[in-house]
């Protein structure tokens, strides 16, 4: 009772003290086991990981296995941390015969209910978002007892550098009987390449159709470490993209999605004025600094010779290698010696540095040229202005009136490694017209910060534009988008309305390099997309795209002092519907009456009704295409639940189960 008691007015703390931190970026899922001693009797019999792409849109499913067996109750903590672009799904957790599931509601509704519940001495628990890096379950065990938890997240992958990646983190903490991962993905387009982790094998089930696979003994466990494996297995794939059309469209009950991913030739790429803006403040010393000068001599020997570039560097002061932009033609070289003489010294003026590569962009606008700043930083403000909120308020009103526009002026962010404030720096890149990406200080962060820089360097079209003809559609997601780089991808969702005819002319338009340009498509609105006997979850998706473009400008009205109450409303409103975890919900897990049991070797053990809802057994006929009662959509083409689930932000969030 007293450890209860301690948790639950932590969580009342949390919640008061402030309604959302982010916390830091991962790749892939962590699902850590640790019990509270090293000996603990705890028994960890089956580590699962399955992730089913279809049309880009992932869902993954962790689960884990673990017995006690000593003739005691023994506590055991699950850590979680997800992808930076996942949603949590649902948590289910079966001990014995009794099974747990989670329903989304309002936080401050979800935190009551849980109190109220543990107050009448009730199995209880609670998933929701905190500041910390860590989903933690905690709970107790009971002698001899069988546990399945399972976690269910939802994720859309993300075209960079012209791949799609899908990481899974094999790190259980320990040894497991039964140990794997498998990515499997199908794409209605076909793909045109497709690798994954050395350690794994890879199967072309067909030409829409690839599954990634890792199987490991207890002896390939042991022969890494006796505490078992840490690995990153990892999937990176690509696909067929239309050339001159408006895009790959996938279709499915009404709702649709919208790839829009034009090939364009890297000397059609828009020309830039560029201004790097790095810190080299003391803490960058070392690996880091070396990193930053090689990967700016990377991105500096690929601009075309007619761009425009100039360095900003701070530490507590604030330097220019030229006090305004150059042509990178007459002035590479030089550019390329500045950037390997770099050294790492003093405070970190942030905002210093942030203004004058500002003020370099303002004061030479070269017509048609796309105005990109990037700001490479390790820490926190130290000198001049400090103040985070501060800080943003000047960029803005810097940058004030660029609009989307040919003037638009993006501010592109960098957290090289984990001690910048990354939630800052989001904000920073938000508000504008950016992008915020954290980089681990790891062997390949030169690589991946050489990588990022190119695709920010590299424009393809701006002030983008997706046009629907009038009255076809409804419940669109955004349409308009200040840039489209190289190799990335712009998706659009939405559903078909009943008005709407059976073909519509798709048209999306842009500033390409020397005119404007314009792409169109016939897109059928009754023919559904099936892939290798399954369809895209394009509601899903739709929903999920919507709530994280919400909570953006949710985030942006909030910064700029304005009223975000019925923009918060509609982004509450869709993560209930969806069983969402956001910034707005939480998950009240509960027990329920099922027919479900855990098999001792870990198996699902569905026993009378194999259409069942593995989440909440609701039968199949009344949750097509996802279960009324708790949300988990359909993993496949049959009748049957999946129970498979998955913000503009980080997602933390933390557990507690008091077991009576």
């Amino acid at each position: 009772v007293s450890i209860y008691k301690s948790a639950a007015a932590r969580l009342h703390s949390e919640h008061s003290a402030k309604v959302m931190e982010l916390a830091l970026p991962f790749i892939s899922v962590l699902l850590l086991i640790t019990s509270c001693l090293a000996d603990s009797g705890i028994r960890y019999l089956l580590f699962h990981y399955e992730t089913e792409v279809v049309a880009r849109y992932g869902r993954t499913r962790v689960t884990s296995v673990v017995r006690n067996v000593v003739n005691e109750s023994q506590q055991i903590y699950f850590d979680l941390k997800l992808p930076d672009t996942a949603f949590i799904a649902n948590f289910s957790m079966q001990i014995g015969e009794r099974r747990f599931s989670g329903v989304a509601k309002r936080k401050l509704e979800a935190l009551q209910e849980f109190n109220n519940r543990s107050d009448m001495g009730e199995n209880v628990g609670l998933v929701h978002q905190t500041g910390k890096d860590t989903f933690r379950v905690s709970m107790n065990t009971a002698v001899n007892a069988t546990s399945t938890f399972t976690l269910e997240y939802e994720e859309l992958l993300r075209r960079e550098q012209s791949v799609y990646r899908k990481t899974l983190t094999i790190n259980p903490g320990t040894v497991v009987d039964d140990l794997s991962a498998m990515i499997r993905v199908k794409e209605p387009e076909g793909f045109t390449s497709y690798s994954t982790s050395g350690f794994a094998s890879i199967d072309v089930v067909s030409e829409n159709e690839i599954v990634c696979r890792y199987v490991a003994t207890v002896v390939d466990q042991t022969s890494v470490s006796v505490t078992g494996l840490s690995m990153d297995m990892l999937c990176e794939y690509d696909v067929v993209h239309s050339v001159d059309g408006a895009g790959n469209f996938a279709v499915n009950g009404g709702y649709f999605a919208q790839f829009f991913s034009p090939v364009i030739s890297s000397s059609n790429t828009l020309r830039i004025s560029l201004v790097l803006v790095i810190d080299v403040s003391g803490s960058m010393q070392g690996t880091k600094i070396s990193q930053a000068r090689d990967s700016l001599v990377a991105l500096l020997n690929q601009l075309h010779d007619d761009d425009y570039v100039a360095i900003v560097t701070f530490e507590t002061t604030v330097s220019r290698w030229r006090s305004t932009l150059v042509r990178v033609q007459n002035f590479r070289n030089e550019a390329i010696s500045f950037a390997r003489s770099l050294v790492a010294n003093g405070g970190t003026n942030l905002d210093g540095g942030l203004q004058a590569g500002i003020t370099i962009l303002k004061d030479r606008v070269i017509e048609s040229y796309v105005r990109l700043l990037v700001l490479l930083t390790d820490g926190e403000p130290t000198s001049g202005i400090t103040n985070n909120v501060e800080i943003i308020d000047r960029a803005i009103d810097a940058t004030f009136g660029t609009g989307i526009s040919v003037n638009c002026i993006s501010v592109n962010c960098i957290s090289f490694g984990f001690d910048a404030d990354f939630e800052f720096l989001q904000d920073l890149a938000l508000t504008n017209f950016g992008i915020a990406k954290r980089i681990a200080v790891d062997a390949n962060a030169a690589e991946e910060l050489t990588g990022f820089l190119r695709e920010i360097a590299s424009p393809a079209l701006a002030e983008v534009e997706v046009i629907f003809p009038v009255g076809s559609v409804e419940e669109l997601t955004a349409v308009q988008f200040p840039f489209l780089f190289s190799g990335s991808e712009i998706v659009v969702a939405g559903k078909f309305t009943e008005s709407s005819p059976d073909n519509i002319m798709v048209q999306v338009t842009g500033r390409g390099l020397d005119s404007n340009v314009t792409y169109n498509s016939s897109v059928s609105t009754v023919t559904d997309t099936a892939v290798s006997g399954s369809v895209p979850s394009t509601e899903r998706l739709r929903a999920y795209l919507e709530i994280k473009n919400l909570l953006d400008e949710k985030r942006v009205a909030e910064i700029n002092g304005e009223n975000a109450s019925s923009i918060e409303e509609k982004a509450l409103e869709l993560s209930l519907s969806y069983n969402f975890v956001t910034e707005l919900t939480s998950l009240i897990v509960v027990e329920e009456s099922s027919n479900m049991t855990v098999s001792d070797n870990g198996d699902d053990g569905r026993t009378d009704n194999e259409d069942a809802c593995p989440n909440c057994a609701r039968p199949a006929t009344y949750y097509n295409p996802s279960c009324p009662n708790c949300g988990a959509p359909v993993l496949n083409s049959q009748n049957s639940c999946s129970g498979i689930g998955g913000t503009t932000s980080i997602l933390m969030v933390s557990f507690i189960a008091i077991l009576c």
